[in-house]
C-alpha cells in the first residue's frame, strides 16, 4: 500500500467497473487518462481501512460482494458480465441480520446489504452515496434493507439519495459491525471471503492523487 508514504497516486482505468476513476472523473481513455498523470494536478484523498485491509473507494458486505464473487468466476467481463453475476444472485440472496456501533451511535436490523462508502458509488452508475465526498474526514454507512429494481433505475439515472424506504445513509469515522450470520466481503473490487464481523475506521493522513 501507498498509505502513509510520500507517494502520488496516478490513476489508470483498466479495471472492469473503474468506480473510483469515475468518481475522481478520470478519463476511462488511457490516453487521456496519461494527460491528466502528466498535468500534476492533485487532490487529498482520503482512505478507510476494513478488516486489515486498505480501501480508498468503497468496500460492502452482503448483494454486491457475492455478486463481485460470482463476478470474478464468469468469463464475460466489463457490464455485461456485471449484468450477468447479478441476475444469477440477486434471487438466491437472503438477508442478514446485523448490529452496528459507531461513534454516532448504534442501530442494528436485518440488511442486504451494507455498504462503506468513501467515494459516491459504484462503476456501473449506481450512485448508492450521491454526497459522499473523497476528500472529506467522515465516511458512509449504506444500509439496504430493501431491494427494488425501479429504485436501482432512479439512483442510476438521478444520482440522488435512496429513498429510505429501501436504505438509509449514516455518517462517522469509525464502525464496528457484528453479523448474525457468515457473509461476503469485498474491498474495491475484490473479493475476501466471508466474515461475520467488520471493523471499518477511517484513515488520518490523505494520499495525494492526480485528478483532472
Amino acid at each position: 500500500t501507498i498509505y502513509g508514504k510520500n507517494i502520488t497516486l496516478g490513476i489508470l482505468p483498466t479495471g472492469s467497473a473503474n468506480g473510483l476513476a469515475k468518481n475522481l472523473n478520470i478519463p476511462l481513455d488511457i490516453d487521456e487518462a496519461l494527460k491528466v498523470i502528466s498535468s500534476g494536478n492533485t487532490m487529498p484523498v482520503s482512505s478507510l481501512t476494513v478488516n486489515d485491509n486498505f480501501c480508498i473507494h468503497l468496500a460492502d458486505i452482503g448483494l454486491n460482494a457475492a455478486i463481485v464473487r460470482k463476478f470474478e468466476k464468469l468469463k464475460a467481463r466489463g457490464i455485461w458480465g456485471y449484468i450477468k453475476a447479478f441476475y444469477s444472485v440477486v434471487f438466491k440472496q437472503k438477508k442478514m441480520r446485523a448490529r452496528v456501533k459507531t461513534d454516532e451511535g448504534s442501530f442494528s436490523n436485518a440488511y442486504y446489504m451494507l455498504v462503506f462508502c468513501n467515494g459516491t458509488g459504484y462503476g456501473t452508475g449506481l450512485a448508492i452515496n450521491p454526497e459522499g465526498k473523497l476528500d472529506d474526514d467522515i465516511f458512509e454507512i449504506v444500509q439496504v434493507k430493501r431491494l427494488s429494481f425501479l429504485e436501482g433505475l432512479r439512483l442510476f439515472w438521478r444520482q440522488d439519495k435512496p429513498n429510505p424506504k429501501y436504505a438509509k445513509i449514516s455518517s462517522c469515522k469509525n464502525a464496528e459491525v457484528n453479523l448474525s450470520r457468515m457473509a461476503h466481503l469485498q474491498i474495491d473490487g475484490e473479493y475476501l471471503g466471508k466474515t461475520k464481523s467488520v471493523k471499518v475506521k477511517l484513515n488520518k493522513e490523505y494520499i495525494k492523487t492526480l485528478i483532472p
